[in-house]
Formats: C-alpha cells, structure tokens, sequence
C-alpha cells in the first residue's frame, strides 16, 4: 500500500473525510492520559537563540 501527499485543498478534504468517525469523536485524545503542560527549557531556548529577525 502506498500513501499519495493530496495534490490540492479538495484532495486534502475528501482524504480527512475517510477518517472512520470512531477516531474524530470526542473523548479520543482523553483516552491517552494527561500530558504534561508545554514548557520551554534552556535546550528549546537554544534552538531559536539569535533567530528574532526571522519573527
């Protein structure tokens, strides 16, 4: 089996509209457990250091 990339918005739609209703309902990413909040540490900090032009 091979997975084609959509080529235009409506490929890209009619792709997501495949996805089986049992994994878009509600309560799904719940299922996984909590995740920790999203923190920036030094090593995050680092990555971007210097890039306040590209902003």
């Amino acid at each position: 089996m091979s997975t084609l990339e959509p080529e235009n918005i409506g490929e890209l739609i009619a792709d997501c509209a495949a996805i089986p209703a049992a994994l878009t309902e509600a309560g799904v990413a719940e299922a996984a457990g909590p995740h920790a909040p999203w923190a920036v540490d030094e090593r995050c900090a680092a990555q971007v250091e210097g890039m306040e032009s590209y902003i």
